[in-house]
């Protein structure tokens, strides 16, 4: 990553070495970590890190949390910003059931100075989601999305289907991450060498119902555009 010297450098699941962080700021490289609790975003902004991704319970994928464990750091992304904006005084980025303007402007409003969208991009072309993880964004827009350990045994929110349904009642048996996700690797690819995807982790935010575009141009001009008009309705001071 050094030798590569991207302009971000953004991580999760805790805080790199002292001496990575100092060689991407002797580099330029901007460094960005992910929070799900004050007490993480705190630990985050003390080594120096450039920025705070506060990542909400609603967020698709991964639980960040890397101080408790993440069953006991599930904080909703509007409760999240607040808090993290009054305690650090660093840039930060709310991710996590943001989908469209409405989301943005919520969370710029409560303190954010950016936001940081996964699943609504996952289900446009230009992803690098399986075309059955897109096709599923489309299907699924009225399914509740579940927390589980079933594909990596690290806690995650996805779409429920045959695997997380059978191994989250055998969850005690689960392999710890990642030896778990490698066993899952292992049976995704030979579900899908037969035409079958029961198995496939199909990451998903809580907002995914939300999802109206299916190119990334058309969703940030969405976003670009009505952002200003959610404030303006909303926030216009009022005569």
């Amino acid at each position: 990553m050094l030798t590569i010297r991207p302009p971000v450098f953004s991580f999760v699941f805790g805080i790199p070495p002292a001496g990575i962080l100092a060689a991407c700021k002797s580099l330029g490289i901007l460094t960005m970590g992910t929070a799900t609790t004050v007490q993480e975003a705190r630990a985050l902004e003390e080594a120096g890190v450039d920025c705070i991704v506060a990542s909400g319970f609603e967020a698709g994928g991964h639980k960040g949390s890397f101080i408790k464990p993440a069953h006991a750091s599930l904080t909703g992304i509007f409760s999240l910003i607040p808090q993290i904006a009054d305690q650090v005084a660093i840039p930060l980025i709310a991710a996590g059931g943001i989908a469209d303007a409405r989301g943005v402007a919520g969370a710029l409003a409560l303190g954010a100075h950016g936001v940081q969208i996964g699943t609504a991009f996952l289900a446009c072309k230009e992803s690098a989601a399986s075309p059955a993880h897109r096709k599923a964004l489309g299907e699924h827009q009225s399914t509740a999305t579940t927390l589980t350990k079933a594909f990596t045994g690290r806690l995650a929110r996805s779409f429920p289907n045959r695997m997380t349904a059978d191994m989250d009642q055998q969850e005690s048996r689960l392999a710890p991450y990642p030896a778990q996700a490698w066993y899952m690797g292992q049976l995704t690819r030979a579900g899908m060498s037969q035409g079958r995807d029961e198995f496939n982790s199909l990451s998903a935010g809580q907002s995914a119902s939300l999802i109206r575009h299916n190119s990334a141009q058309a969703l940030m001009d969405a976003i670009v555009s009505e952002t200003p008009l959610v404030f303006a309705k909303h926030w216009a001071p009022r005569k």
